[in-house]
């Protein structure tokens, strides 16, 4: 979420007005996600966790531990779609 950047902002000194410019932010580019939560996959695909779940547990959807967190790579949606 990136918000616009602010206008300068006129300052007041003794015997002059001048305008005091803010800092641009930085442009960050959007990284492509390599996987998906459960949560996110159900959602994605349209389906329930449950059998998102089932899919991994069957071995039809490839899954991998990111520290505690199980996470589905795009390839293996893309690969369970067909695409």
């Amino acid at each position: 979420m990136h918000r616009a950047p602010r206008p300068a902002v006129p300052r007041t000194s003794r015997n002059c007005t001048f305008l005091i410019p803010r800092r641009m932010p930085k442009q960050i580019e959007p990284v492509k996600r390599l996987a998906y939560s459960i949560p996110e996959t159900a959602a994605a695909l349209g389906i329930s966790e449950s059998t998102v779940k089932r899919l991994i547990q069957n071995g039809e959807l490839a899954s991998a531990k990111v520290l505690k967190r199980t996470v589905v790579p795009v390839a293996a949606i893309r690969k369970l779609l067909g695409s």
